[in-house]
């Protein structure tokens, strides 16, 4: 499916509208850059928030997630690989999902995008979240975060494309 293939926002299903859209995977991929920009003082790769949500969104990949960057990417995934069946299909399915989201976060200044095509959440004042701290979405914007972190620290793009299965 592509960006274009997507139906009209309003005869999408309401948990693919309220799971989907663009402005909470905006939110996320926001703050999958501001943790990458925290470890590396620089802006995130375009082609990682395409590996973002697939783990951040499958509830049963996120709460697996290490609690801590110290857990490398490969080890995480060498003791976890039940979660790589059906990641490379996740990934796949989620890129218009993800190509929306990151159009809504340029055009809302949710994001900037550099001359080398990285993109960066500017500096903003920090808000408080809209959800309950036990919430789903909370989760998911913590742990989108942690994964920007985590992303940083695990190599090049096409060692982190590699080790989650997934060709460039």
């Amino acid at each position: 499916m592509t960006l274009r293939e997507l139906p009209p926002w309003e005869t999408r299903p309401i948990e693919v509208a309220n799971l989907l859209n663009p402005a909470f995977i905006a939110v996320l991929l926001r703050q999958t850059s501001i943790g990458y920009q925290s470890e590396v003082q620089d802006g995130m790769p375009y082609a990682l928030p395409f590996l973002t949500l697939p783990l951040v969104l499958h509830k049963p990949t996120r709460e697996s997630l290490p609690s801590t960057t110290r857990t490398t990417l490969h080890t995480w995934l060498v003791s976890q690989p039940r979660l790589q069946v059906g990641f490379y299909e996740r990934t796949r399915g989620l890129v218009p999902f993800v190509k929306e989201g990151l159009i809504f976060g340029l055009s809302s200044g949710q994001l900037t995008m550099m001359e080398s095509g990285c993109l960066l959440a500017p500096k903003a004042r920090q808000r408080r979240l809209p959800w309950p701290t036990d919430s789903e979405p909370f989760v998911c914007h913590k742990k989108a975060e942690f994964v920007g972190r985590w992303f940083a620290r695990a190599g090049t793009i096409d060692t982190i494309f590699t080790l989650l299965g997934v060709q460039v």
